[in-house]
Formats: structure tokens, C-alpha cells, sequence
């Protein structure tokens, strides 16, 4: 259930950290680390925002911290621009109605109600999920490239139980680079990008004498809803694709095959989960005294369907402003799960890509 909250102080969300000396972007790049390894407090509404100072050429920092639960990329970019908005005629207001704190009974009547929706949706659940599973099959005898399941990656050292501690990382690629590369190859721009993180995480395990001799998994989620003005009410899908070709040394990938090669299969959920989560599937999902930390653990039924998807979530295209201050850079990020412990997502702002990695120090090698 949501509800205003009726004891509402911005105090509770608001917090200031100052970056270490010189304040680069590596020094932001601490900073959100350390802010994403906290959980957020459950005692309030489930977002808070970090002004963070100190940083190089006067420049101030806001890390905003929002949970899945409230909204996914497409509403964070919404949400993100009607705050910046220089327009008011054109923001999209809703009125504040504090309301009681629902107590157990009516928790529990919601939930019942929720119950009886879903069961209502089984008979439609079973009808496609027995179609996808048709098209899957068929599309497993059609197409060249290899379309993998939920959890049918290999282990990597990105699979393990999770820690408190995080590390993060931004990278800023102009869009246009990207733009021209898939323009040559006749690709998408998430084609792209994921050739682009495919190849990152092989030359990366390659170099530590850890690349797995079968393709990697990657799970994306895609928000169903694309509303322009949507703020809030999540709602995902997840594409699964292979990240290089099994059964090759790294040397023989070329970029151009992962490039071209990138196949996909669906899987239907409304999970909380990131905007482009990277890494390998696991098998099994170790426990750890962290667990529950940040959003819950991903999951879904079998897939429903085999077709490429777009991942890369479209930000501002416009520079915002506010208080004669104007926003330089654009990065977004989603959470880490349980055995998945490492997270990549992009986030286009005006002709730049942002793309962040999120991941643990537990899964590092």
C-alpha cells in the first residue's frame, strides 16, 4: 500500500556529505559507493537525497537514493525532469493527502485483495507462458545465436554472497560514438551498448585468468510502461541475453560477433530490480548476512518470448536547470542482488551516454 506520509519532514531524507580532497569524479564515485551499501530506513518513506560538496570547480553534487518499489528508470527520468522543470505551467503536480498509517488489519485486507487479483490472472499466466514456451522452442531451432534461460550462466566471481561494502564507478562516452557504431554495424543503440559491457566484463575476467568457457548472461530488465509523464507504479520485463560466444578464448570474440550475435529471450515479471543489470546468472543464490539489503531478489516465470528488447533508458535531452545552476552530468544506477554482484546501466543526457558500475567488494577478484 502506498500512502502519504502523514508525519512528513524532509529533514528525514536530507543529508549532507562532504567529498575528500581534490573532489574528482573518483572521490564522487566513494561517495555514492559508501550511500549505496546502506540500506534505506523503512521507518519513512523510501527515498532520501545527499547534497554532496567539495567537489572540483565549485560544482555540488545531489545523490538522489529512490527504491524500485516507487519507481523504475522511465518514471526516475519523469520524476527527474519535473523537478527541473523551468516551465511550472507544465509540471505535473499531485496534491499531498497525508493519510493514517495503515495498521495490520488493513494490511492484511490489501493483501488479500492483491491475492485475489493475481489468482484471477493465473488461467492468462498459463496460456502464454505455454506460447512462449512454443516460440521458444522454435526460435531455438531458427536462429544461430543462442538463447539462453533464467540462471543458465556460468559462475563467475560476480556470483557470490553480498557485503555491505559497495564500489562504484562513472564512465561518460559521447553519444555520437555509439550513435555511428551501431549506425555501421545496422544495430540498435542497445545492441551497442551491451556488445559494449559484454566486452568489458570478458577483458576483464580474460586479464584475472577467470573467463568461464560457456556465455555469460545477462539480465535486463525493460520497463512495459513508457508513459511520458509516468512518476511512479513500476513495471518491468527482463531480456536475457548472452554476453560472448561459449566456448571461445577470449582473443577469438571479436566485437563485431558480439555486436551482431546478441540474441534474447523474455521473461515476464514486475520485478525490483535495476535499469541494465550485467553479470552472470546464478545458479545457486548463496546467503549472506546482508541479504534483504537495498531491493528484494529478482525472479520470474519461465520466458514467454524470444525478440530483442531495448535496455539503454532514455534521459533528458535537454540540459536542466535550476537556480541559475546547470546539470553537467546524468548517472544512474540500479541495485546489486543476491548472487548477481555486479550492475551496469546507462542513461543517455543530452549527447553524452552515463554509463555507472555498481558492484561489491566480495566479488572482486
Amino acid at each position: 500500500m502506498l500512502v502519504d506520509d502523514p508525519d512528513f519532514d524532509i529533514a528525514n531524507h536530507l543529508r549532507t556529505v562532504q567529498a575528500a580532497p581534490p573532489g574528482t569524479q573518483r572521490q564522487l564515485d566513494e561517495v555514492v559507493a559508501d550511500i549505496a551499501g546502506v540500506a534505506l530506513p523503512r521507518d519513512r518513506p523510501l527515498w532520501e537525497m545527499t547534497v554532496v560538496t567539495g567537489l572540483e570547480g565549485g560544482r555540488v553534487g545531489f545523490v538522489m537514493k529512490l527504491h524500485h518499489a516507487l519507481a523504475d528508470g522511465v518514471a526516475s527520468v519523469a520524476l527527474l525532469e519535473n523537478a527541473f522543470i523551468t516551465d511550472e505551467a507544465a509540471a505535473v503536480v499531485d496534491s499531498f493527502r497525508p493519510e493514517p498509517i495503515p495498521d495490520s488489519r488493513a494490511l492484511y485486507r490489501a493483501a488479500a485483495s492483491g491475492a485475489s487479483v493475481a489468482f484471477k490472472t493465473v488461467p492468462r499466466v498459463v496460456k502464454r507462458t505455454a506460447v512462449g514456451v512454443r516460440h521458444a522452442r522454435l526460435a531455438r531451432k531458427t536462429v544461430t545465436t543462442p538463447l539462453p534461460g533464467p540462471f543458465a550462466g556460468p559462475k563467475t566471481p560476480f556470483n557470490v554472497a553480498l557485503t555491505t561494502d559497495r564500489t562504484f564507478a562513472g564512465l561518460a562516452v559521447p553519444l555520437d560514438v555509439l550513435i555511428t557504431a551501431k549506425r555501421t554495424a545496422g544495430v540498435t543503440l542497445n545492441d551497442t551498448f551491451l556488445a559494449l559491457c559484454g566486452g568489458g566484463i570478458r577483458r576483464y575476467l580474460a586479464r584475472m585468468g577467470e573467463l568461464p568457457d560457456k556465455s555469460m548472461v545477462a539480465s535486463v530488465p525493460m520497463a512495459t510502461r513508457t508513459d511520458l509523464h509516468r512518476l511512479g507504479k513500476p513495471r518491468r520485463q527482463h531480456l536475457l541475453a548472452p554476453r560472448h560466444r561459449p566456448g571461445r578464448p577470449a582473443p577469438a570474440d571479436p566485437p563485431h560477433q558480439r555486436l551482431l550475435g546478441g540474441g534474447g529471450a523474455h521473461t515476464q515479471g514486475s520485478d525490483p530490480t535495476c535499469s541494465v543489470a550485467i553479470g552472470s546468472g546464478a545458479r545457486k543464490l548463496p546467503r549472506s548476512p546482508a541479504q534483504g539489503l537495498g531491493c528484494d531478489r529478482a525472479g520470474g516465470p519461465p520466458p514467454t518470448s524470444s525478440e530483442r528488447g531495448g535496455i539503454v533508458c532514455p534521459g533528458p535531452r535537454t540540459n536542466l536547470e535550476i537556480d541559475g545552476g546547470q546539470v553537467t552530468s546524468l548517472y544512474s544506477c540500479g541495485p546489486i542482488l543476491e548472487g548477481i554482484g555486479l550492475n551496469i546501466t546507462a542513461w543517455s543526457y543530452v549527447d553524452t551516454m552515463y554509463i555507472s558500475v555498481l558492484g561489491c567488494s566480495a566479488s572482486s577478484i
